[in-house]
């Protein structure tokens, strides 16, 4: 099976572009990320891989297939919206079975989709119950079953988990994960939670203003981000406006303000001196140092600290250059007004090209 693959699809609402040429080739099994602020096109471009939205322009196949060129119905989709959509005097048995009703299954089948798609979601047993007895977690299962139960070759969840509190988020994105190792279908989920796209995806599109930006795993896109927004979006970033002054072959010299940081880069392909670039440097690569030697290592004076149980965040102003950094555990620390040294090493800072940022 070929998955899912989106060619040059746009879509405007009057004078504004919601999709900007889109591409994306979804491989079949995966689940697959559009990640990206309020108003980025994400849930636009879910709507129109359903059916809900039709494209200006572009096309979508799936497993080889016109995917535009097939009904809404008869398209073997299932879709989970972020308000659930559980009709509220319906029992669960008869939310989930609905659809197959509409579609004029038999009684047989219908009890025993129903009874498979429940037991997927670990709802056996509560068929008889309104929505209005159930927990938020149970309605979203009960979601996930309606979903399930037309036995999808691509399910699609926009925003699903965005009315849970953030325990029952944390315990949902295992469930969804471990569901979608069971069953082995192609899902796109819809977020604009960085958490849980790095958390559970196995590969994420990023969005802005319409346009993919950068696509790859969480990993790929956090330690080394394509572009500025990117960096900024996805994780916590410094992000230090320079110029390369000096290559020696695996290290640059970057200027920024009245200060000189190092970078590690590419022997192959190093920027050239006298180019514009962005230092990104992750606040857990970043460290309170005792002395003053060795590359990277600056003075400064804590200004603040933010205490976050394991985790603790601190801002240091290095002479109008502030950076955020965070220590886990019982690592030294810093008080605010302390006069402190911090370090972080050339190969932890990731160097984007300013021109052409987004």
């Amino acid at each position: 099976m070929s998955g899912l693959e989106i060619k040059d699809v746009t879509k405007k609402f009057g004078d504004t572009v919601a999709v900007d040429a889109v591409t994306l080739d979804i491989a079949a099994g995966e689940l697959f990320f559009l990640l990206g602020p309020s108003g980025c096109g994400k849930t636009t471009l879910l709507r129109m891989i359903a059916g809900f939205t039709a494209p200006d322009s572009g096309g979508i196949r799936f497993d080889g297939a016109d995917l535009l060129a097939v009904p809404v119905e008869k398209r073997s989709i299932g879709m989970v919206f972020q308000n659930y959509s559980l009709w509220p005097h319906m029992t669960v048995f008869d939310n989930v079975a609905y659809g197959l009703k509409m579609r004029h299954a038999g009684r047989d089948e219908i009890r025993r989709r129903v009874g498979d798609a429940l037991a997927m979601v670990d709802l056996t047993g509560l068929e008889a119950r309104k929505p209005a007895a159930l927990s938020g977690g149970q309605q979203q299962r009960v979601a996930l079953a309606r979903a399930l139960v037309y036995e999808p070759r691509l399910l699609l969840l926009d925003e699903p988990l965005s009315n849970l509190d953030a325990k029952l988020r944390k315990d949902m994105r295992s469930e969804i994960r471990s569901l979608h190792k069971r069953l082995g279908i192609t899902m796109v989920y819809v977020t604009h939670d960085q958490e849980e796209a790095a958390s559970m995806a196995d590969r994420i599109a990023l969005m802005h203003r319409g346009r993919i930006v950068q696509t790859g795993t969480p990993r790929q896109i956090y330690h080394a981000p394509a572009c500025r927004f990117a960096a900024d979006f996805f994780g916590r970033a410094n992000i230090l406006s320079g110029i390369v002054r000096k290559i020696t072959g695996t290290t640059a010299e970057i200027a920024i303000g009245g200060h000189t940081i190092t970078a590690g880069v590419s022997a192959a392909a190093p920027p050239a001196v006298g180019t514009a670039v962005a230092a990104v440097i992750r606040p857990e690569n970043i460290s309170f140092a005792s002395g003053s030697g060795g590359s990277n290592v600056l003075a400064g004076r804590c200004v603040a600290h933010e205490f976050n149980g394991a985790v603790q965040n601190y801002t240091v102003d290095i002479g109008g250059m502030r950076l955020a950094l965070m220590t886990v555990g019982q690592a030294a620390g810093c008080s605010n007004g302390e006069h402190v040294m911090v370090s972080f090493d050339p190969s932890s800072v990731h160097l984007i090209s300013e021109n052409g940022q987004i």
